[in-house]
């Protein structure tokens, strides 16, 4: 499907430093349910949606397996129309990773007016997102201080930050052992 919106993680053109911050993925078609132990609990991920949209919500075709898909570590691509709830699918696959102790998310995003507004659609999973972009300068350094401390669930950074070598070898550093996606 196309459409104006579309999540895409370019392996070929970002290069190996970048390729080993992220996982990557193919579209996962097989319909397993996933149970996840948790303080003790099994939930699955029908629990964590009706957790952040209530009782009535529902999956959209396509979304559980790929969720189900980063979680299991496979390599996955989402490409869909934009509303279609991408970021439900990494938000929601994050939230579960944190709840198991696994390091925060990555995200590129290209828009900075997106990624304020994927900034607040995380509070609605409990997950703290920052972002590391040209207009916040003044705050880079304490959001490296709070990822070193493991503080951050989901850091959203815009694409022209990844040509940036010292960027990336800091990050690297930051995130080469602890990050979950």
């Amino acid at each position: 499907k196309k459409g104006a919106g579309y999540f895409l993680s370019c392996y070929n053109k970002l290069g190996e430093s970048v390729a080993s911050l992220f996982r990557y993925c193919i579209n996962y078609h097989g319909k397993k349910a996933v149970l996840l132990r948790l303080e003790g609990k099994m939930r699955n991920l029908d629990w964590y949606l009706k957790q952040a949209y209530g009782p009535r919500a529902a999956f959209r075709d396509g979304q559980r397996e790929a969720i189900t898909a980063a979680l299991q570590g496979q390599r996955t691509l989402v490409v869909e129309r934009t509303g279609w709830g991408k970021s439900l699918v990494y938000f929601l696959a994050a939230k579960i990773l944190r709840d198991q102790g696994k390091g925060p998310c990555f995200i590129i995003s290209p828009l900075l007016v997106l990624m304020r507004n994927q900034m607040e659609a995380a509070k609605r999973f409990g997950l703290h997102a920052v972002t590391i972009n040209s207009e916040n300068q003044e705050d880079w350094e304490t959001v490296y201080t709070q990822l070193a401390g493991n503080q951050i669930d989901v850091l959203f950074v815009s694409p022209e930050r990844l040509a940036n070598a010292d960027f990336m070898a800091r990050m690297l550093r930051i995130l080469r052992e602890n990050i979950s996606m």
